[in-house]
């Protein structure tokens, strides 16, 4: 499954431990990444996995500087073809 990872810098949060961290930080094996981008004091990752333990991964290891929130997503194209699908069967129902 798809998902998107949008994390807050906690106000407690140094910014050379995060630096160290990330320097440090891998995703699990099981993550297929597609991105992640740094705007201010928000990040932003887009990431596959069929692993919820790969997103907990993730919320531990940064817990003590950035508060997660995680979505599944879905690409505008998969989205665009569901809603053309779901158009059509309501149209022939």
């Amino acid at each position: 499954m798809l998902f998107v990872a949008q994390g807050r810098v906690k106000d407690s949060s140094h910014p050379t431990e995060r630096i160290t961290q990330r320097l440090e930080w891998d995703y699990p094996e099981t993550t297929q990444m597609v991105g992640e981008y740094w705007l201010g004091s928000t990040l932003i990752a887009i990431f596959e996995t069929d692993s919820h333990e790969d997103i907990l991964t993730m919320q531990r290891y940064w817990e003590p500087h950035i508060q997660f929130t995680v979505s599944p997503a879905i690409t505008a194209e998969a989205g665009m073809s569901a809603a053309r699908a779901m158009m059509q069967a309501a149209a022939t129902a």
